[in-house]
């Protein structure tokens, strides 16, 4: 029997147990956030997979427009047939399972594909190099990276891509150590799998692509790449996004039109609140305005400069690795060429055609990972100090940004807070415009309180006037951070001051106390005066527009109130404006009617938490001496004629506001 002396044994065994330290490391980074904000989920994928998943369990296909979202019927497919085989089981099991449960096993899935992922980079990394240092340095980085560790604890689909993507890689290398077609036939099996779960992960395929051609055409990896795959790859690739991108003109200016549209948005903001387009605010917004259009070479530049620095750095650091690293007797070259290739020409097709999200250049920055670690591992043959530094400072902010990432779960979430702040103080059926995805407000997201809200998503709020916003029925709007992308609310401190002054603002949920993007709940309008007279606990007049506070006698004083039911009337009420002189206290005028919409909405029919604006006009006697009048408010029972208590006043009467009457000239 062949064995393994003590020695050998050990420098075997040590990179195995330093592997489940970094597995253990992954495993309880990831697992804190698993339960984040359950029974509610808010990340897009994650609702869009769960409901696609069990449209194909339940009808054979994914809906068009699941929940009218998204149009997902061109979703990669693999999440959502594990989702329909997870759903069936769970059916099995516990019959109608409630959605946040099939949310949490789709958690536990991206948990375990996260862990696979992490022993796929140290092979990964270990058999490209030959060394196992740089096998474990690559899964520690992947183990503590923030963007990964999220993949993990969310049920998308770019955990699964990532998992095939780094075994397809691996395989991929070990097919060509081996001269192995049947390692072959698993990398491109895997590489077909990390495309079914997320499209952009197909690049991968280019890997055992270059051993298929290097073994049909029995060359060197290093000539195949160098004289075949880059130049005409280099060559084709233009060939082939201009071919696409010739198809729609429009698309060419995506940008230029994206960012023209939202400055059109800012001068229609301008113009409703009556800003003059003189001004310094309205030349300001003007000026911006892009006198050219950004040639398709200009804006593709652009958006490959935007990957420099993650590609430089990985780079440098290679070159410090090969030069330590290349006499050593094991260490091969070629596969680090090969990996390096694939991610060039991955970052290079993505800025051709203009991916820059960073979730989608994943794959190829886990291949630049392999870099990082070559490089920290060479620099620690000159000096371990000195790569033990390095390491320290690459991974320490990592570290520290994936656990601040987890403190966030511990602290309320501003959505939940959102959509509990409404059940406590919003008459149910009300129309909400959110600067985000609603997802709070569906059921579909493990909403189950008893208020429905007709809660509709808008890009920005300061693309009407709160004015228009109050005519479309909108009485609430909630601006979201995330909307800065789109030119919103929070995008410009001028547009806000514009904004404020026609709201008001209802509640905060904003800064460090919170997870989950700040969050600002306003209400459409704003009263001139806020006054919050609380009558019984049950009518709050919560301010008044007064039109004119100096009158001539004859005139009409006109105003108007904003009443909020703080709970079911049940009964109807008669409001009395009375009009008092503060010189001798007689009464000069006066109106009792029945509260509500110019009387044409009795009190009765209100509903908990319901605002009702009422308009009044109060005639003024010809002869009414010039001086000072106070207008005293009250409400009473039409059945008993009991006044309502009212806070800040006595005997049910408020005194609301004073007016001066001048003598006619």
């Amino acid at each position: 029997m062949n064995r393994l002396a003590p020695s050998l044994k050990k420098t075997w065994r040590t990179p195995q147990y330093l592997l489940v330290v970094v597995l253990l490391i992954g495993a309880l980074i990831r697992i804190h956030g698993l339960i984040w904000t359950l029974p509610w989920f808010f990340h897009g994928d994650e609702t869009r997979l769960i409901n696609n998943g069990i449209s194909v369990y339940e009808t054979g296909g994914i809906q068009s427009y699941v929940l009218g979202v998204s149009d997902m019927t061109n979703y990669p497919p693999l999440r959502s047939w594990e989702i329909a085989l997870t759903h069936g089981v769970l059916k099995l099991f516990f019959g109608d399972a409630p959605l946040w449960l099939q949310v949490l096993f789709g958690r536990i899935f991206s948990l375990l594909y996260a862990l696979l992922t992490i022993t796929f980079i140290y092979h990964l990394g270990r058999r490209a190099t030959n060394h196992a240092a740089v096998g474990l340095l690559s899964a520690l980085m992947f183990a503590i990276w923030p963007a990964t560790v999220m993949f993990g604890q969310r049920g998308v689909a770019d955990g699964a891509g990532l998992m095939f993507f780094t075994a397809s890689a691996w395989l991929s290398i070990e097919a060509y150590r081996r001269f192995s077609y049947r390692q072959l036939v698993f990398a491109t099996v895997a590489g077909i799998l990390a495309a079914l779960s997320k499209y952009n992960y197909a690049t991968v395929l280019m890997l055992p692509a270059m051993m298929l051609l290097a073994f049909l055409l029995r060359v060197s990896p290093r000539y195949l790449v160098t004289r075949v795959i880059l130049p005409s790859t280099i060559l084709g690739l233009p060939l082939v996004y201009l071919a696409i991108r010739s198809v729609s003109s429009a698309d060419l200016y995506y940008d230029y039109l994206n960012h023209t549209a939202h400055l059109e948005g800012e001068v229609r903001v301008l113009q409703q609140n009556g800003v003059s387009p003189d001004s310094p605010e309205f030349r300001a917004v003007v000026n911006q305005f892009p006198l050219t259009v950004p040639t398709r070479l200009e804006r593709n530049f652009e958006i490959f400069s935007l990957f420099f620095p993650g590609i430089a750095i990985p780079i440098v650091l290679l070159g410090i690795g090969y030069a330590a690293l290349r006499h050593s007797p094991e260490f091969d070259h070629l596969s680090l060429l090969a990996l390096g290739i694939c991610s060039f020409l991955t970052l290079l097709s993505f800025s051709l055609f203009r991916v820059t999200e960073g979730r989608q250049l994943m794959g190829a920055m886990v291949l630049l990972l392999v870099f990082w670690s070559v490089g920290i591992h060479g620099l620690a043959q000159y000096s371990k100090v000195a790569g033990a530094v390095v390491a320290a400072i690459l991974m320490f902010p990592l570290a520290v940004e994936s656990w601040t990432q987890n403190i966030e779960f511990t602290k309320p979430d501003t959505r939940l807070e959102t959509v509990r702040w409404f059940n406590e103080n919003v008459q149910e059926g009300s129309s909400i415009a959110v600067e985000n995805i609603p997802y709070e407000f569906w059921e579909a997201n493990g909403y189950d309180n008893p208020k429905h809200f007709l809660a509709e998503r808008v890009y920005r709020l300061n693309d009407r006037s709160p004015k228009d916003w109050e005519n479309q029925g909108f009485y609430y709007l909630v601006a979201d951070r995330t909307s800065i992308e789109y030119g919103g609310y929070y995008a410009g401190h001028e547009l806000q001051d514009l904004f404020d002054a026609g709201v008001e603002v209802l509640a905060r949920f904003e800064g460090d106390a919170y997870s989950g993007p700040d969050r600002i709940i306003m209400l459409a309008f704003r009263p001139q005066v806020i006054t919050d007279a609380n009558y019984g606990h049950t009518f709050l007049l919560h301010g008044y527009d007064l039109e004119n506070q100096v009158v001539q006698p004859g005139e009409t004083l006109k105003y108007k109130f904003f009443w909020k039911a703080l709970r079911a009337p049940g009964g109807d009420y008669i409001v009395f404006n009375h009009l008092f002189s503060l010189e001798t206290g007689e009464l000069v005028a006066q109106i009792d009617r029945p509260a509500g919409r110019e009387a044409t909405y009795p009190t009765s029919q209100w509903r908990q938490f319901e605002w009702v604006f009422d308009q009044f006009e109060l005639p003024l006697p010809d002869d009414l001496p010039p001086g000072e009048y106070v207008l005293r408010v009250g409400l009473y029972d039409a059945q008993t004629g009991e006044r309502l208590p009212v806070t800040d006043g006595v005997d049910g009467i408020f005194e609301l506001f004073r007016i001066s009457v001048e003598g006619k000239e």
